[in-house]
């Protein structure tokens, strides 16, 4: 089932949105109501140490999708850095995906 986050604050330290429970999480797209002068990253935190990043999305326009479909094994996370306007708005689309389950048990 697809489940929406909405991005609220900007941070330039990587800040958890989705803290991964039993699976994977696999992230669907990011959508901009309202865009800006800001620039998004999304993190598999496991990989941000060594700045593996999902997705970068610099100046995105009010209304921009874009398409994303990775998925990740740990915690999803973001920094947002540099927003003119305290007014944006950014979505995150993601699922859940259970484990693959085997006759011992999960993969």
């Amino acid at each position: 089932m697809l489940q929406e986050i909405m991005i609220t604050e900007d941070t330039k330290i990587p800040k958890t949105i989705k803290q991964r429970e039993y699976g994977d999480i696999r992230v669907i797209k990011v959508r901009v109501p309202v865009g800006g002068n800001f620039t998004l990253s999304l993190f598999d935190l496991a990989g941000y140490e060594k700045k593996e990043q999902l997705t970068q999305i610099d100046n995105p326009l009010s209304g921009e999708t874009f398409e994303i479909g990775r998925t990740i094994a740990h915690d999803l996370a973001y920094t947002l850095k540099y927003p003119e306007d305290k007014r944006f708005q950014v979505v995150v689309v993601y699922e859940e995906v259970p484990p693959k389950m085997t006759p011992s048990g999960p993969l």
